[in-house]
């Protein structure tokens, strides 16, 4: 026999044993959601009752079955709306109008490109700001390695990076 005719032998052999794995696997399956749908639920509270249907309509009333029992608290596409919270007086500090509340440098990110950080002024905070960038009246004017340099109202501030 040649090489040929063996290499095709080998090949149908493995398609025959494919093929029969796949219906075993069918059948397997055909049998467990028979018996699923006829013997009822594990509890036996509710028996499915489907006549003359196919078992796509017995999988459907079953699984409308499963909807009744859970329900809902709220609209699962509506955004939940967030209860307004007052500000703690701990976090916000209670300025006079000839206080100036100095911000907090909060991160620091430097490189020799483009160096950014985030600072927070009271309970509020800031996104990155690069040089140049204005935060509730602060002006950042330079970023170090170390700290940056902010000036409000001609008052220049010095923070160290945390």
């Amino acid at each position: 026999m040649s090489r040929l005719a063996q290499k095709n032998r080998t090949i149908w052999y493995a398609l025959a044993v494919l093929f029969g794995v796949c219906l075993f696997l069918g059948f397997r399956t055909q049998t467990v959601v028979t018996s699923v749908l006829w013997n009822g639920n594990s509890t036996g509270e509710q028996q499915i009752v489907v006549e003359n249907g196919d078992l796509l309509d017995r999988l459907s009333a079953k699984d409308s079955l499963l909807s009744v029992d859970v329900e809902l608290t709220r609209d699962p596409f509506k955004v939940p709306s967030r209860p307004k919270s007052r500000p703690r007086t701990s976090d916000v500090k209670l300025k006079s109008k000839n206080e100036v509340v100095k911000p907090v440098l909060r991160a620091l990110l430097f490189d020799n490109v483009n160096p950014s950080v985030q600072l927070s002024v009271g309970s509020t905070q800031s996104s990155w700001l690069r040089v140049g960038d204005t935060f509730q009246g602060w002006f950042i004017q330079d970023i170090t390695s170390s700290g940056i340099t902010v000036v409000k109202d001609e008052e220049e501030v010095f923070l160290q990076s945390p």
